[in-house]
């Protein structure tokens, strides 16, 4: 049984598959491969012939046109569902630029508030030892208005309008950025969530203190290559340029399952952060995969930002 049908990007049509029990098939690369068009089209402003159309019923569930952007696919009794959030665009590349950055390097940095300017903890002994770092500080982050996680669950209050998010099957997806957010929500909402180039979400989410399923984490998958240095952790550094960019991304670990394709040793492709898009991804790498999926396991040895020192209070 296929829903949400008729995804067409190239002339080919791409339907979802759903198992015996009307659940999106998550270890299907046929949906794998539809969740990465998603992902990118969630890039695209409407209208524009770069969308990659799929019929049946689309909303745009943006917040407005600085920050978060998302967008929700239905079959038609909303009981089969996708949303899509977008990723970074980088600046003076849309109008969401300033404030993805601010989050990556929220999300991203061992210790965002010392890492990076324009975050403020409100207590100025935080910002002692140098290689410390203060949960308190990601506590508070929580309340912060600019953060794509507050943004992403006002979101989720207006999905809950459209559609009855605790009986329906949903999966959360999205790009880089947009995987992280994709993750946190789906954390959240204990839902499905499918993910592409992602730097890792985990250190966040770990002193931020909102790891808060029973550990699992089954239904999350990281899809990611191993020449992509923002996925793989690599892209940082006073030589990086993620660095000279304004970006502080150093964190590689993951909840859930990483799906880590050997685009290095099987398509000779060089490290770069040029293959991080998600337009090269599924031009040059998913498109090589001829119908099936990389490994996907737990890393429960991944630790990230092990030259810090985390402070409870």
């Amino acid at each position: 049984m296929s829903l949400l049908k008729s995804y067409i990007t190239n002339d080919i049509q791409y339907d979802l598959v759903v198992d015996e029990n009307n659940k999106i098939d998550l270890n299907n690369f046929q949906n794998i491969y539809a969740f990465a068009h998603m992902a990118r089209d969630a890039y695209t402003e409407l209208p524009k012939e770069e969308w990659h159309e799929v019929s049946g019923r689309r909303d745009d569930l943006r917040k407005d046109n600085t920050s978060v952007r998302a967008f929700l696919y239905s079959n038609i009794d909303k009981s089969v569902n996708v949303i899509a959030f977008k990723g970074t665009s980088l600046p003076m590349t849309g109008s969401t630029s300033s404030n993805d950055k601010y989050n990556d390097n929220m999300f991203f940095s061992c210790c965002f508030y010392k890492e990076n300017a324009g975050y403020d903890c409100n207590n100025i002994s935080l910002r002692s030892s140098q290689k410390s770092c203060n949960r308190e500080c990601y506590r508070t982050s929580l309340l912060d208005e600019k953060n794509y996680y507050n943004i992403a669950l006002t979101i989720m209050k207006v999905v809950s309008n459209i559609i009855d998010i605790e009986k329906s099957d949903i999966v959360f997806v999205g790009h880089s950025l947009g995987g992280a957010i994709a993750t946190m929500i789906g954390l959240r909402y204990d839902k499905g969530v499918v993910t592409f180039e992602s730097p890792g979400e985990k250190h966040y989410l770990e002193m931020s203190g909102q790891l808060i399923t029973n550990g699992e984490y089954s239904k999350i998958y990281h899809y990611g290559h191993n020449a992509d240095t923002i996925f793989t952790g690599k892209c940082w550094g006073f030589s990086s340029p993620c660095y000279y960019a304004g970006y502080n991304i150093q964190t590689k670990c993951h909840v859930g399952n990483v799906c880590e394709y050997d685009a290095k040793g099987l398509l000779k492709i060089r490290e770069s952060i040029y293959t991080h898009t998600i337009d090269y991804v599924i031009e040059n790498v998913m498109s090589k995969w001829n119908g099936s999926l990389p490994t996907c396991m737990q890393n429960l040895n991944c630790i990230d930002c092990s030259n810090w020192i985390t402070q409870q209070h």
